[in-house]
């Protein structure tokens, strides 16, 4: 999986519209760098990480233009440290 530049400027501005918490807003402004694994899934945490993910939750979206999106939610742990994290964008109509 290839690593990409990812511009999250429109989750987050749809995430604002939408009164999404403030702290799920931040940690999506910090999704920056994707591993995309299919044309319905993006993926912002590397393969090599993937094991130290833990999912927490689903938040889900509707927006007009890309239908039904999930938010996955989790964290990251990383030696002692564990963040909070949006593990992927997953958008349903695509699958």
């Amino acid at each position: 999986m290839e690593q990409e530049i990812y511009d999250p400027t429109w989750i987050v501005e749809f995430a604002i519209a939408n009164k999404i918490k403030i702290e799920i807003i931040d940690l999506l402004k910090q999704c920056t760098i994707c591993y995309k694994k299919t044309n319905a899934y993006i993926s912002f945490v590397p393969n090599d990480d993937q094991n130290m993910c833990q999912h927490k939750a689903c938040i889900e979206l509707d927006h007009q233009e890309y239908g039904l999106i999930v938010l996955d939610f989790g964290t990251i742990k990383k030696g002692c440290i564990v963040n909070d994290a949006i593990l992927g964008i997953e958008f349903v109509d695509k699958i």
